[in-house]
């Protein structure tokens, strides 16, 4: 494996947990602010950038034509997770998130269809369980794609469908800014790829929606 990715650090005053930096607690002043945005924006910049990089085309190709989709993302990686999940399921058929909660990742590892793909959301502290999933998955062919802040040493050992990206913009806790604009880039991608097969399940679902009342009517 080659050396580890490491992004600049932009805190303040930077303390280091096991080589990862994480904030002290500033003073919150405009200029803090000012460069902490900076450090936002070129992070969204370099998520743009990994969606015209080669690995981007093949994992786009696999997310619209998988038949199971499986998400996971633990503790602080949760929402971003669900959020794809959520997003995706609207697009297209058999999208599921896998939390671990069953102790054993059955739904993914024991799981029957011809293509899957498996989506892996980590960063600092890395997930041990989720480290074991990404293993495993490899080991059974799953295609494996996992997004990671810079920091992180153990997803190319897996699969070249990595994606990193920074997360150490001045803030006290790390920012996944740049996740979630990676991970919205990827459906939309996905969908443009689907094409119309998009609209025609937006539309069912839509009326399924109206017929149970989901949602309130717009002022």
């Amino acid at each position: 494996m080659g050396p580890a990715c490491r992004e600049p650090s932009t805190s303040p005053s930077p303390r280091t947990l096991e080589g990862a930096e994480i904030g002290a607690i500033g003073d919150g002043g405009r200029q803090g602010r000012d460069d902490s945005l900076a450090s936002e924006l070129a992070a969204i910049r370099r998520a743009y950038e990994l969606a015209t990089h080669p690995p981007w085309a093949a994992v786009v190709a696999s997310l619209a034509s998988a038949d199971r989709i499986y998400v996971s993302g633990l503790h602080m990686a949760r929402p971003l997770a669900l959020e794809l999940v959520t997003r995706l399921e609207y697009v297209r058929p058999g999208v599921h998130l896998s939390d671990g909660q069953n102790g054993h990742y059955g739904e993914v590892l024991n799981e029957r269809a011809r293509r899957i793909s498996l989506v892996l959301i980590d960063f600092y502290r890395y997930d041990r369980a989720t480290q074991m999933l990404a293993r495993s998955a490899k080991d059974q062919g799953i295609d494996v794609v996992i997004v990671a802040d810079a920091y992180c040493l153990w997803a190319r050992e897996v699969t070249d469908k990595v994606f990193s990206l920074p997360t150490s913009t001045g803030l006290f806790w790390h920012s996944t800014a740049a996740f979630t604009t990676l991970l919205n880039l990827l459906v939309d991608d996905v969908i443009h790829r689907l094409g119309e097969r998009v609209p025609e399940r937006l539309d069912r679902l839509l009326r399924m929606q109206e017929r149970l009342g989901q949602f309130a009517k717009d002022l």
